[in-house]
């Protein structure tokens, strides 16, 4: 894995960090019992996945530094069926590091676990989107927010994302209209026109094809088309209402019902993902579109050394994004960094009345949701299919 060359700023505390950062101990894994006196932590106890005891320590909300002005407005968090459990952790990472910023649930299927919007307007400060509640597909909802008025800023993400720092520090400071986690697009060849990026910061010809969409098959359609200067990530990215209509879509996208379907799939791949691309692209090559890259996302599978618990619950991980975009499972067990996940989910619960008899029941519940998906992808596979988002 590539280290990661950031520095930011470090709350210091002493031989007490010291001894967490040597500890041989998992935090949040299963069972730890940690004093974070030198950060003014308070100590709440929740159970861990398999039913035994874990301390842990979360920080009083006044000794979290307020951020200074941010140029986002709000953070829309994207959640669909059974994305509830992903949901309550994504805000958790969010109020941890920013205690104040707007959050507002959107809700992308009309079958979401009903008590979710209720704890996260109860004791998370979130509100939930005007977008009327609908099958929207997979991610089509997030292009709605484009066409709002009044004009807006925001950050929008899935529910399968954390933050692993305060993130908005460092992009509260863009002013584009939009900001994306690029990827160089590259050749198929030995191209090393982009050798000073690090290999998961690049996307050869075929992979862009295969991810996000063939501009060559565009062409055919729009003989404006351009290849792509870049690529991204469509689960998270900062946009600017009232800068792209929805009649910049309407080629591409049928929305006379839902869910939204793509009107050349051969062309645009992944949903909103291809389609998004590939109208960014265009208006920042053809109309000058105010757009800049940031690299605020990281996929688990590419190494969480620099992405411990211990280095995310002291502010000492870099400030990004974690995102199990396309390895989303109904266990945290199964998926990479699962005591991350773990440690947001135990700061939701402490939050919550009886936190850790609900915490408790919703893990079944989560369990017996999740064997459908398990079962598809199964079959997926046996018949040579693709089961991955794009990463």
């Amino acid at each position: 894995m590539r280290k990661l060359n950031w520095s930011g700023p470090i709350q210091q505390a002493g031989t007490q960090l010291e001894r967490v950062a040597a500890s041989s101990q998992p935090l949040c894994s299963c069972a730890f019992d940690i004093n974070w006196e030198a950060f003014g932590l308070v100590s709440a106890a929740h159970p861990s996945d398999d039913g035994r005891q874990a301390i842990c320590n979360w920080p009083h909300r006044d000794n979290h530094q307020k951020m200074s002005k941010s140029s986002i407005d709000t953070i829309y968090v994207v959640a669909s069926s059974y994305d509830a459990r992903f949901a309550r952790t994504c805000v958790a990472s969010i109020r941890y590091f920013h205690p104040d910023v707007p959050i507002t649930l959107v809700v992308g299927s009309p079958d979401i676990e009903p008590s979710l919007f209720e704890e996260l307007r109860d004791y998370w400060n979130v509100t939930l989107t005007d977008v009327p509640r609908a099958n929207w597909g997979i991610g089509y909802v997030k292009l709605e927010f484009l066409f709002r008025s009044p004009r807006e800023r925001f950050l929008i993400i899935d529910s399968d994302v954390v933050f692993a720092g305060p993130v908005l520090d460092v992009l509260g400071n863009t002013t584009s209209d939009f900001v994306v986690d690029q990827r160089d697009v590259i050749g198929d060849g030995n191209d090393q026109a982009s050798a000073c990026r690090p290999p998961e910061r690049l996307k050869t010809t075929g992979e862009v094809h295969e991810l996000y969409y063939n501009w060559q098959k565009v062409a055919q359609i729009d003989p404006k088309a351009r290849p792509p200067k870049f690529v991204f990530n469509a689960g998270q990215w900062i946009g600017t209402s009232g800068v792209l209509t929805r009649e910049d879509f309407d080629p591409w996208i049928d929305w006379s019902e839902k869910p939204p379907k793509r009107k050349h799939p051969s062309a645009l791949q992944y949903n909103d993902q291809g389609i998004l691309n590939y109208v960014i692209n265009q208006k920042a090559q053809l109309e000058d579109l105010s757009i800049e890259a940031c690299d605020m996302m990281w996929w688990p599978p590419h190494g969480l050394e620099d992405f411990t618990v211990e280095k995310i619950a002291a502010r000492q991980a870099p400030p990004m994004m974690l995102h199990w975009a396309g390895i989303k499972k109904p266990s945290f067990a199964a998926m990479h960094g699962p005591e991350i996940l773990r440690f947001f989910e135990h700061y939701y619960y402490s939050k919550i009345p009886n936190g850790a008899w609900k915490r408790s029941k919703r893990r079944f519940k989560y369990a017996a949701e999740g064997w459908p998906t398990r079962v598809v992808n199964k079959t997926m596979r046996l018949l040579g299919l693709s089961v991955e988002r794009l990463r």
